[in-house]
């Protein structure tokens, strides 16, 4: 039986960097948590409202997707449902921003795979949280 092997990375070549889809209206905290993201080695969009976010998502794909749950417009919790209802859309793993673990049931009945209470060490979080779904 033949086996094929994976071929080996380059060293040279670093692993395309994982997309990262981070909506959050508050602009301190979407800048705080990108750049972050960003400094250790994601590719990372920001959208401020639902809509803008799924305008991205369409095109972006991202592999995780990071959203606020109080947003103006389409907020969080209207695009998760609406994210976990498309084909294609449904499988991206998405981690919520909050404040309160009040509404967290609603999400984890969504398909949440993870939250992130807004903090001190969110953008520590959020980076572990994401190795963990991608790893």
């Amino acid at each position: 039986m033949i086996r094929s092997k994976k071929p080996k990375r380059s060293l040279l070549i670093p692993p395309p960097a994982v997309k990262v889809l981070l909506a959050e209206d508050n602009d301190k905290l979407r800048n705080l948590y990108s750049g972050y993201l960003t400094k250790n080695g994601f590719y990372v969009k920001t959208a401020s409202n639902g809509e803008e976010a799924l305008k991205i998502i369409l095109d972006f794909k991202p592999k995780v997707i990071i959203l606020d749950i109080f947003m103006p417009g389409m907020n969080g919790l209207v695009l998760l449902k609406l994210l976990k209802r498309t084909p294609g859309l449904k499988r991206i793993p998405v981690i919520m921003l909050t404040g309160s673990d009040e509404l967290l049931p609603y999400c984890f009945d969504n398909g949440v795979k993870g939250y992130v209470y807004k903090g001190s060490n969110t953008s520590k979080e959020l980076l572990s949280k994401i190795f963990h779904l991608v790893g």
